[in-house]
This record gives C-alpha cells, sequence and structure tokens, in this order.
C-alpha cells in the first residue's frame, strides 16, 4: 500500500454514488484488480469539499465487519496523477 506520514494511506476517488452518499477510493499503486477499493462515506470528507474522480485523498484505512472503510480523511490534491487512469 501507498503511504502517506503517520501509517495514512494515499489514493484517488474512482467510483462515487453521490447521490448516495459514498464512493470508493484506489489505493496509489495498487490497481483494483477484483476489488471495489475502500469505501468511502461522503461524511469522512472535510467539510465543503465535493466529492468527484480523481480527488486525490490521505487517509486512516478502519477494518469494519462489512470491509475497509476510510477514515480522518485528509484532501491531498483535486487532480489524480499524471496517467493513473
Amino acid at each position: 500500500m501507498s503511504e502517506a506520514t503517520g501509517g495514512r494511506q494515499v489514493g484517488s476517488l474512482r467510483t462515487s454514488a453521490e447521490w448516495r452518499g459514498f464512493g470508493f477510493v484506489h489505493l496509489d499503486g495498487h490497481p483494483p484488480a477484483g476489488r471495489s477499493g475502500v469505501f468511502l462515506h461522503f461524511s469522512e470528507l472535510p467539510r465543503g469539499c465535493a466529492p468527484r474522480e480523481g480527488l486525490r485523498l490521505a487517509f486512516r484505512v478502519v477494518d469494519t465487519p462489512k470491509g475497509a472503510r476510510a477514515a480522518d480523511v485528509e484532501v491531498l490534491e483535486d487532480q489524480a496523477p499524471a496517467g493513473s487512469f
């Protein structure tokens, strides 16, 4: 996994169901190969941040009974790195 300082993961918002309030973050350096990514409920985004594809995020991964979930989310930048698609 791609780690930011302090054990935080880094990735980009790839798929979202904005009308349902959630999406999935794909970790840098790890193609989604059979996995949707880390679940992200949009309530974890900083206040005023609009969810959109390519949004770069740093976050902690929390294990839940339903799978991995992003927590303590911080927006790094609004664009995915070049060549990441």
